[in-house]
């Protein structure tokens, strides 16, 4: 992050996401994985049954 930002050059497709990763709070994770889960999990049993 801190390369980027002192190279002055802007943000672009090669560098959005290590960018945005830095700024993920660990609560906002959490959430889209277990939002993931219970999609998959729905997903999955929906279709075997």
């Amino acid at each position: 992050m801190k390369a980027v930002n002192e190279s002055g050059n802007k943000i672009d497709s090669r560098t959005i996401s290590s960018v945005t990763q830095l700024f993920t709070e660990d609560y906002m994770v959490q959430f889209e994985l277990v939002i993931f889960s219970i999609q998959w999990f729905l997903g999955t049993t929906i279709r075997s049954s």
